[in-house]
């Protein structure tokens, strides 16, 4: 399976956006949170987003946007999860 790479302070960046932490919260604090509220390691986290971002995807079916995570093959892609795409706040 592909895998990116991500800078590991990006990923700390997400896990804080998550854990609705401030920008300024140190990377030891939202690892804390982090395993708290979803039991998960800042390791494992960074680990599974390398490989979920290959996995994202934007697409249209019959003139809705989507986004999700999905794969694309030849002339066709397979969406595993999606959710249509919502514009303003989300």
């Amino acid at each position: 399976m592909e895998k990116i790479r991500i800078p590991y302070e990006d990923v700390v960046d997400l896990a804080a956006h998550l854990c609705d932490l401030e920008d300024e919260t140190s990377p030891e604090e939202v690892e804390e949170v982090l395993y708290n509220k979803f039991n998960i390691s800042m390791d494992d986290f960074h680990n599974l987003c390398e490989h979920l971002l290959p996995l994202v995807d934007v697409g249209e079916i019959n003139g809705e946007k989507y986004k999700g995570f999905g794969l694309r093959k030849s002339n066709y892609g397979v969406w595993f999860v999606k959710t249509k795409i919502k514009y303003g706040k989300q």
